[in-house]
């Protein structure tokens, strides 16, 4: 049996197919196929190790780049959780996928705040975003592709000292780029909402930007093709008691943030 799978296509119709298999003990192999453009589907290939309910993440770039990340993460009522992010590239004209690199490893005795990575590809950009441990302090991080496909170190665009868990990634096919997230409390819940960008040509995200003081959901974030402003989303609970029982009101909330005048 298999886990959720992933699929992505790239502009010029490369597909990626992605997924999970079963294999006992909670253990999956993650495996996928490739078909290039114009062409046949290519042999299965085993990527490595996973774990149930550890959701998988894909893309292609318009050069048919291929991209499959995935999050491989065990918990132990005795020994906490230790969990790992991973990536596996197969490069434009290549026969397979290189070996998969860990991204992050993390071990923790408290409640394990990650999901699934971010891929996000434009043009010849490709970014992955995560949610990673520093001490006890989940922080939300973003690397770039290299020429060669590989991602680069890590920036950590969340603030020091505070847990955070990444929401929303977007790319455009300048490079300019948009991160989303949202500030926890102390019972590792939603509380407030976060985005940085990244300029065209520029190698760092701008710090963090704080777009609301209330959510209770991990916020999304889309670049405008157009204007390139971005555009983050959240939902807000409003509870109320009405007639001795509590009523749930649930808000959508976007906000535009207007670049400067060059």
């Amino acid at each position: 049996m298999n886990e959720r799978p992933t699929a992505s296509v790239g502009g010029r119709g490369d597909i990626v197919v992605a997924w999970a298999r079963r294999i006992g003990n909670g253990r999956t192999i993650v495996e996928a196929r490739y078909r290039p453009a114009g062409g046949s589907w290519g042999p299965l290939e085993r990527l490595g190790w996973g774990t149930s309910r550890a959701q998988l993440t894909s893309a292609v770039m318009q050069n048919g780049r291929a991209y499959v990340a995935w999050q491989r993460k065990t918990i132990n009522d005795g020994t906490g959780t230790s969990a790992s992010t991973w990536v596996a590239v197969r490069p434009s004209g290549a026969r397979s996928f290189r070996d998969a690199t860990r991204l992050e490893a993390i071990h923790t005795g408290v409640s394990y705040v990650g999901l699934r990575p971010m891929l996000a590809v434009a043009s010849g950009h490709a970014l992955i975003a995560w949610t990673g441990l520093d001490g006890a302090v989940w922080r939300v991080r973003v690397a770039t592709a290299e020429t060669n496909g590989s991602f680069g170190a890590p920036q950590s665009v969340s603030d020091t000292g505070v847990s955070s868990q990444l929401g929303g990634l977007s790319l455009l096919a300048d490079g300019r780029s948009a991160v989303s997230w949202a500030a926890l409390d102390g019972e590792y819940v939603p509380e407030r909402v976060f985005a940085a960008m990244r300029l065209p040509g520029v190698p760092t995200f701008l710090p963090g930007e704080e777009v609301s003081t209330s959510t209770r959901s991990l916020p999304l974030v889309a670049l405008s093709p157009t204007t390139g402003e971005p555009t983050v989303t959240w939902t807000e609970h409003l509870g109320a008691a009405v007639s001795g029982a509590a009523q749930l009101d649930v808000r959508l909330r976007a906000s535009t943030r207007s670049l400067p005048n060059p």
